[in-house]
């Protein structure tokens, strides 16, 4: 996981073009499927990504910049692979999703995870990833709090 270095809110200008207007409710549309939520990806710098997400408005979008340590974005591929992160040991927000997905049946998977992330942000105060769990599992409709209220 990726701690969150900036977060931004960014609405569409009242002065924005019917063009622009399009473009934002049809990227506001893409990401909002009920059957599928997505994130939008933005690469910033070699290793800084945005992570873009809608709001419940569909003129206003947060953005997350995140540092990426895994691999950067220019350079040799011997550098790449020692600067890769151990995806065995962290939790990544695909996994969330996909835990989601399957929700019931990986309600014991998903609980493993939980207690992961809620752990970590006990411990270290790191409450990032508990934030972007709680916000995966809401948008299917997943009570995050189930898991950590034993």
């Amino acid at each position: 996981m990726y701690p969150t270095i900036e977060r931004h809110v960014i609405r569409l200008s009242p002065q924005a073009t019917a063009a622009e207007s399009n473009s934002c409710s049809t990227l506001f549309q893409a990401l909002c499927q009920p059957q599928q939520p997505a994130y939008g990806i933005i690469q910033i710098e070699n290793f800084l990504l945005g992570i873009l997400t809608p709001t419940g408005q569909g003129n206003l979008f947060t953005i997350h910049v995140v540092e990426s340590e895994s691999i950067p974005l220019t350079g040799n591929h011997s550098q790449v692979e020692e600067k890769m992160l151990d995806l065995e040991s962290s939790i990544r927000p695909i996994e969330i999703l996909k835990a989601c997905q399957l929700w019931p049946n990986s309600k014991s998977h998903l609980e493993n995870i939980a207690n992961q992330i809620y752990k970590i942000a006990m411990v270290y105060g790191y409450w990032e990833n508990w934030r972007l769990f709680e916000g995966i599992c809401q948008r299917h409709e997943i009570n995050p709090q189930q898991f950590i209220e034993k």
